[in-house]
């Protein structure tokens, strides 16, 4: 799946929960607009942004060790100074 159609999947869902939002708000009991209603439903919309931002960090500090690694492993593989000994951690 291209980027094009997922970013487009994202944007029709976002999108048509804005729309469904609207519509339930006009259909709602007022006892469902009161403000501790709302109150958690903000709860609820920020600790699914923390967590939408974790799962984003995690993952950026993943790919980021991943290409470190990849990087020295090339640098240690065609460097002509980098010698045959082994590790000072392996050696104590």
């Amino acid at each position: 799946m291209s980027s094009i159609s997922l970013s487009a999947i994202v944007f029709a869902c976002t999108f048509g929960g804005a729309m469904l939002g609207m519509f339930l708000n006009k259909t709602l009991p007022e006892h469902h607009l009161n403000a501790e209603s709302k109150s958690t439903v903000n709860l609820g919309i920020g600790l699914i942004g923390t967590m939408a931002a974790l799962v984003l960090a995690l993952v950026v500090s993943e790919e980021r060790a991943g290409t470190i690694g990849k990087i020295m492993d090339r640098i240690a593989r065609e460097s002509p100074f980098v010698t045959s000994t082994p590790p000072a951690r392996l050696m104590v």
